[in-house]
């Protein structure tokens, strides 16, 4: 895989016991409205996943862009057991309230040998006082609090993929060209999916 190193450094630093290696790109720069980065880009390698965590009291927008992601619910973040389990699929889209959706565990199952991609959008609510900057996870019965720092930011991500596809051989595009496969991969495919 091309971003073998990075998940492979990322898998030494998590030492969790699910395959936690997957890659946070970030989109543009944190505004402050939300945890982090407000626009996020993650790959998930088959076989990968999260701890259950929370987004800290935010609003989010997350669309599949390809691939398939296994989400469990809970109730709370203590929660030993998953209430529900949703399976998104490429061009689903769904949603995080902080009352809704908060408190799960996303997976691309071993059993799924495609890598998942996944795009987010997080905001604070309006009547927000309290700007939370951290999700907040359980693993192995122990709290934590994540910052949601980037491993790649995308102009970085995106400079390293062209390079990788024009040393691998591939024909070398035209702006418009790279604009149109751009815009195919984010026409809408799917439907909103509450995970209620």
């Amino acid at each position: 895989m091309f971003f073998s190193d990075r998940l492979l450094q990322r898998e030494e630093e998590d030492a969790y016991e699910y395959r936690e290696n997957y890659l946070r790109i970030t989109l543009g720069y944190s505004q402050g409205d939300s945890p982090g980065n407000p626009y996020v880009m993650e790959i998930w390698p088959g076989g990968c996943g999260s701890p259950v965590h929370d987004h800290g009291g935010t609003y989010a927008i997350i669309k599949v862009l390809s691939g398939q992601i296994n989400v469990e619910m809970f109730r709370q973040l203590h929660s030993t057991k998953p209430f529900r389990e949703v399976s998104f699929q490429k061009g689903d889209v769904t949603y995080i309230t902080p009352l809704t959706n908060q408190v799960h565990r996303l997976r691309n199952l071993k059993t799924n040998s495609s890598t998942c991609v996944t795009i987010q959008c997080y905001q604070y609510p309006d009547s927000a006082t309290v700007h939370d900057p951290f999700f907040h996870y359980i693993e192995k019965g122990k709290p934590g609090d994540f910052d949601p720092l980037s491993d790649y930011d995308y102009t970085s991500f995106k400079r390293d993929v062209m390079d990788k596809w024009l040393k691998d051989g591939a024909p070398r595009l035209s702006e418009s060209e790279m604009q149109n496969m751009w815009w195919q991969s984010y026409k809408p495919t799917g439907s909103v999916k509450p995970c209620q």
